[in-house]
């Protein structure tokens, strides 16, 4: 995923694509007074929220952070500038012979995280849904429901794709957001081609089904029944940000980031409900379709086609 991001956006000193973590010579390079100055431009009181979840006691709470926060400055005299959200697209392929699994990852741009259509697309990644290959021993129709996800020729009937469907492992939807800008798609963990006589054109398969999937909901048709499984799915999500205190703090730190204010489940409830799969359709149009994507591929890349060819998945009419 960071190649990923690395590849969409601008991967200057200030930009989205920065690696997150830095090299061992990089880190080894840094003094205390760059640190120090680092923190006084970047770490201020107007970016800091201090959460308590649990038994926590307010007073005590108070005392921490006044104790480790307390010098800070709500506006600084030098406050270093926010990253530059500029999305390029492209493609960036990392070979590796020796891996026994193939990495593929594909995004469009989207809209910041308080936007108003940040819930359609959350409601979008709920319809193909996240798929691990020990699901199969979990359910019969665990594997048919993939089938049917990735092939754009099934709809409730019996697909006739005929790919070795243990070369998937992993097949989930993504939608990471910040201020401005967002990156959503899917991210695919395959059988490599050596490791089986069908996998090399079985991992291009899902690859373009994955895109063929998106292209449906937004070209095509969204059924009722589609969305309000993905509203149910969705709605759990939130509950289960709620489980324990750990995850509860982060979901608030989370919202007042990106909201300002932490969102009653109420009324996320009734945002959820108001969606209509005309908005999942228009939502998609916007940032989806016709648009220029981004892919990243890691392992063992063989026989995957090129930029000029991928980048029609995203608009072409499959049915």
């Amino acid at each position: 995923m960071d190649n990923l991001y690395r590849c969409a956006f601008d991967s200057t000193s200030h930009g989205l694509g920065t690696p997150l973590y830095g090299t061992e010579a990089g880190v080894g390079r840094l003094t205390a007074e760059e640190l120090r100055s680092y923190r006084a431009s970047v770490l201020n009181a107007n970016r800091v929220v201090v959460v308590g979840s649990g038994a926590v006691e307010h007073t005590a709470l108070e005392r921490a952070a006044n104790s480790h926060f307390g010098d800070l400055e709500s506006t600084p005299a030098k406050e270093a500038p926010l990253p530059e959200a500029r999305f390029i697209g492209g493609e960036y392929k990392l070979w590796n012979l020796r891996y026994k699994t193939v990495h593929i990852a594909w995004g469009f741009e989207t809209c910041g995280a308080a936007c108003g259509d940040s819930l359609p697309l959350a409601l979008a990644c709920e319809i193909p849904g996240p798929f691990h290959r020990s699901q199969h021993e979990l359910g019969q129709h665990a594997m048919h429901r993939v089938l049917k996800t990735f092939s754009s020729l099934d709809h409730s009937t019996p697909t006739n794709t005929h790919f070795n469907e243990k070369c998937i492992e992993i097949a989930n939807p993504f939608l990471q957001q910040y201020k401005e800008t967002g990156l959503c798609g899917m991210y695919i963990v395959g059988r490599p081609a050596q490791s089986g006589p069908g996998d090399a054109g079985a991992m291009i398969e899902v690859f373009q089904y994955t895109m063929a999937e998106w292209c449906r909901i937004c070209q095509k048709m969204l059924h009722q029944h589609e969305l309000e499984q993905a509203k149910v799915n969705l709605k759990s999500q939130l509950l289960f940000n709620m489980d324990g205190s750990s995850n509860s703090a982060e979901d608030i730190g989370r919202q007042v980031l990106q909201y300002g204010r932490r969102i009653p489940l109420t009324e996320m409830y009734a945002r959820i409900d108001d969606v209509t799969p005309t908005n999942v359709q228009e939502v998609l149009q916007h940032y989806f379709y016709s648009r220029k994507p981004v892919y990243s591929y890691l392992g063992y890349c063989a026989n995957i086609p090129g930029y000029d060819w991928t980048q029609h998945w995203s608009y072409k009419y499959w049915y």
